[in-house]
């Protein structure tokens, strides 16, 4: 047994320490985006985000050797109807950035999405805490086991609002470089 566990954390360890390695090696050509106007895209990338327009064609520029390709497609608003969720870009200077972006219109969106996976999380807390022993049945019908298994389950659906609010915010201190806190947050919370 002893030889099994040591061999399972070799190949651990080894698979943790060459992750970085083929992360590096890739090699991003291209993203395709659906937008309204491909040529619109192009300009508001060039112009905001210092993208370069390719020269032989007018539905794609490159942005730090990555070509963005604009499809043409109708939108319904907001990102309902394109085809990508999002683009993660990093500047020097955030702030003077997320100013220039706002003084166009541009918003972040942070707090829309806290809202949305404390209302998602919270509909779904509310249907495990209704039902949960008719949840647990689902797995058992042992009567000491169901008799454990509700409580746990309300626990489990209660904390479950929080703990997904906070996968967002470690999302958005990511997003904002800002890696440490999280990291160190993320551990002890979990440890």
């Amino acid at each position: 047994m002893e030889r099994k566990q040591t061999a399972l954390a070799t190949i651990v360890a080894a698979a943790l320490a060459l992750a970085p390695t083929a992360a590096l090696a890739a090699d991003y050509h291209h993203v395709h985006i659906t937008a309204p106007s491909p040529a619109m895209g192009v300009d508001w990338y060039s112009e905001y985000m210092g993208c370069e327009p390719v020269a032989d064609r007018d539905d794609a520029a490159t942005c730090g050797g990555v070509e963005l390709v604009f499809v043409p497609q109708p939108t319904s608003g907001g990102s309902l109807g394109t085809g990508i969720n999002h683009i993660g870009f990093s500047f020097p200077d955030l702030d003077a950035r997320m100013a220039e972006f706002e003084a166009v219109g541009v918003r972040g969106a942070g707090w829309v999405a806290i809202g949305v996976a404390a209302v998602y999380l919270g509909a779904v807390a509310a249907v495990f805490g209704l039902v949960p022993e008719g949840l647990a049945t689902l797995y058992t019908a042992d009567a000491a086991v169901l008799a454990i298994a509700g409580p746990t389950i309300v626990v489990a659906a209660i904390a479950a609002i929080p703990d997904g609010v906070q996968g967002v915010l470690m999302g958005a201190l990511r997003g904002a470089s800002d890696v440490w806190p999280a990291t160190f947050l993320y551990i002890f919370s979990f440890w």
